[in-house]
């Protein structure tokens, strides 16, 4: 789809106005915003376990149109769940998963510890 003076329109990108999704259906506007945007929500660095979970806006509706736009994204780098991955519609539900990602992480590190040390005494 094209706008006048050959702006490409998109249905999917947003941008974010403090903690506020905001559709940017001009995708010259969008890009813009996008190269400087401060996008991310959270970031937890877990040491003891050599793992970071990153929670980000995204920009774009990764949920490609259907129901609700899925703009953020929650991801574990390293360990027992690298790659594991949640996207949300909203700041404040992003930030809940990101919770919920570090204490899910937490305990699966934890387990993935413990059994490594029993399978280690005889």
């Amino acid at each position: 789809m094209r706008a006048k003076g050959g702006r490409g329109v998109s249905k999917l990108t947003y941008i974010l106005q403090g903690r506020t999704v905001v559709p940017e259906p001009d995708i010259v506007k969008w890009a813009r915003w996008f190269e400087t945007a401060d996008r991310r929500v959270a970031l937890t660095e877990l040491t003891e376990y050599d793992v970071k979970i990153s929670t980000v806006f995204l920009g774009v509706d990764y949920g490609m149109g259907d129901c609700r736009p899925l703009l953020f994204e929650t991801l574990v780098f390293g360990g027992v769940m690298d790659g594991d991955m949640i996207r949300t519609s909203s700041w404040a539900d992003a930030e809940e998963a990101h919770t919920r990602m570090v204490m899910r992480v937490r305990i699966t590190e934890e387990k993935e510890a413990e059994r490594e040390r029993r399978t280690m005494t005889c």
